[in-house]
């Protein structure tokens, strides 16, 4: 039987929270959009953004929807770092916030309707978010072990008093190092590659299967699922892909040299970040199988087509927002021209310059958002 991510779990679950979801996510949004208005001094609306971003988070990992717990996360720091250090372009810097607010919301809408949750949908996201704070991005193998990190992960290597012995690791290491060594280096520099990397699929299912550490295990596991993947869909490999790669030489290497628990940190890091590869390949072989239904990657249909359609999906413009957001244009535009008409005929065009500039960069902020940056530009010249 092939076990899957808790996928029923999170629509049952929404059934019951997504209104509380939507409402949270709006008044997350309004208390933002308050504090753009009134300017950095007050960081009370953000306070209580934080507040309804943590109802949010804490709702998402009950019903295990993972994905939107992780992006939440990110919110929250994103937001808490505007608490910290504020600054006079918030609209900026609230662009990527408001963003995930609205992909988020549609995302909900989108698991209602009985679409399988996907571990990396909200990677571009994350991303954006870190770099409106000033950190570093992080790659899709990174945000995959944050999000076995946060989901758990059991590993528990099969038992096998006769091979799983102390010590094994370390002279089958020694042995096969140097045969892996020359198979990473020709899948990183795409010397046959595809027969590289089986070579080395198959030496890590061999050290896994006398791994005494779990962490070892998990590692194994790990590069073996990712060689097998790669060797039928190379198109996967990018340079992070290549960074892992190198780590599994490396990590043989030390294996050999200073067995199970000098490596067994490093091992399990390397072994989690391989597995994001499990939820992005199309390849059914037994092999993948066997280590996705180990370590609960999903069913079929957890793949790269899958999270391309939920992005393409959520690209499209969500018309109850976009309304919304014309509306508000619509208005505050109204207010700029009543404002100059008002001013003209008082001749106090000099006093309400600097309000009607602000305006005028509130309304080129949320065109930004839109991806207007032609009528943006339009808005920042007037």
């Amino acid at each position: 039987m092939e076990l899957q991510m808790p996928q029923s779990d999170v629509n049952r679950g929404l059934f019951w929270v997504q209104g509380d979801l939507s409402q949270a996510l709006q008044r997350a949004r309004g208390h933002v959009e308050n504090y753009l208005e009134d300017g950095p001094g007050d960081n009370n609306p953000l306070i209580q953004c934080v507040n309804e971003l943590s109802q949010i988070s804490s709702i998402a990992a009950v019903i295990q929807c993972y994905s939107v717990h992780l992006i939440t996360a990110e919110m929250i720091e994103t937001v808490q770092h505007a608490i910290k250090t504020p600054v006079e372009d918030g609209e900026a810097n609230f662009a990527a916030f408001v963003a995930a607010i609205l992909q988020v919301s549609d995302y909900i809408e989108l698991l209602a309707q009985g679409e399988t949750d996907h571990p990396l949908v909200f990677a571009p996201n994350i991303n954006d978010l870190r770099v409106a704070r000033g950190a570093t991005t992080q790659s899709r193998a990174v945000l995959f072990s944050r999000f076995l990190d946060v989901r758990g992960l059991d590993v528990q290597p099969p038992a096998d008093p006769q091979r799983r012995k102390p010590g094994m690791s370390k002279a089958l290491a020694l042995k096969h190092a140097p045969v892996m060594q020359k198979a990473v280096l020709g899948a990183i520099r795409d010397v046959k590659r595809e027969r590289s990397l089986q070579v080395l699929g198959k030496a890590s299912g061999q050290l896994a299967s006398v791994a005494c550490n779990d962490q070892v295990y998990l590692c194994w596991q790990g590069v073996t699922l990712m060689c097998e993947v790669l060797s039928r869909q190379p198109e996967l490999i990018t340079a992070d892909v290549q960074k892992l790669i190198a780590k599994a030489g490396q990590c043989v290497k030390a294996l050999s040299g200073n067995g199970e628990a000098a490596v067994a940190k490093a091992a399990g890091r390397l072994g989690a970040q391989c597995l994001h590869l499990g939820t992005l390949g199309e390849a059914s072989s037994a092999v993948v199988k066997q280590i996705r239904n180990e370590f609960a990657l999903g069913g079929p249909d957890v793949t790269y087509a899958h999270l391309t359609k939920l992005r393409a999906r959520l690209a499209r413009p969500n018309i109850d927002a976009l309304q919304t957001v014309t509306r508000e244009i619509r208005h505050n535009l109204h207010d700029i021209k009543d404002t100059i008409d008002l001013a003209l005929r008082s001749q106090t065009v000099s006093e309400v310059t600097e309000s009607l500039m602000g305006r005028l960069e509130s309304v080129a902020a949320t065109l930004v958002v839109l991806g207007l940056d032609a009528l943006a530009e339009l808005a920042q010249q007037q």
